[in-house]
């Protein structure tokens, strides 16, 4: 859910072009397993207190998203 809000944000600033974010949404969840996440008040304190590591709050929740759930992170950041 967060890499969804992330990419509309981009999108609607300009940084990316071409892309639509809701046709990737609605493909995605009709043809994969993956599954939903919507980002909880308490992962969203919990990114808040992560050490500084990161200057990406969307990379922070979804640090503290992985924490919570016992997930494994994979990222080029």
């Amino acid at each position: 859910m967060i890499v969804f809000w992330e990419d509309a944000l981009l999108i609607k600033s300009g940084w990316v072009t071409g892309f639509h974010v809701q046709n990737w949404n609605e493909k995605l969840q009709q043809t994969s397993g993956i599954r939903f996440l919507p980002p909880t008040i308490s992962e969203m304190l919990r990114s808040a207190a992560l050490p500084p590591h990161h200057k990406d709050p969307f990379d922070l929740l979804l640090i503290a998203q992985a924490l919570t759930h016992q997930m494994t992170l994979i990222t080029k950041d």
